[in-house]
């Protein structure tokens, strides 16, 4: 089940660029969010958990 070394290992490397980015992004947004209320804040936790389990997955 081994795909290409080189192609396999650009394209962790992006989604781990991706989610670095994406990372950072969103905790900027956090902070901006509960600042302004909680049932916001849950919203994104949840959304962030999910997320991060689904990438996990398919690592």
């Amino acid at each position: 089940m081994h795909r290409k070394d080189s192609n396999s290992k650009m394209f962790h490397d992006l989604r781990t660029t991706l989610r670095l980015r994406l990372w950072s992004t969103l905790q900027y947004y956090r902070r901006q969010i509960s600042s302004n209320s909680n049932s916001m804040n849950y919203v994104f936790y949840a959304f962030w958990r999910g997320w991060l389990i689904e990438a996990h997955v398919h690592d």
